[in-house]
């Protein structure tokens, strides 16, 4: 399975967050790519399925006027 490598410039907000929460670290990042993958799943639409996996498109929002 792909494992891909957190950016070293995010380990120390990324720590700091976790110890201030007393959470592990990997259940922080798991809580905030969840969060973020579930709002990309509302705001896009699914453009093709491929081997049972969906694949999102973001799409802007229109602006307010």
């Amino acid at each position: 399975m792909y494992s891909p490598k957190i950016n070293e410039e995010l380990i120390p907000d990324l720590y700091k967050i976790a110890k201030a929460k007393k959470i592990p670290m990997v259940r922080l990042v798991n809580d905030i790519l969840s969060e973020t993958l579930k709002n990309i799943r509302l705001e896009g639409q699914v453009v093709r399925e491929e081997t049972s996996k969906e694949i999102f498109v973001v799409v802007d929002k229109p602006q307010a006027e």
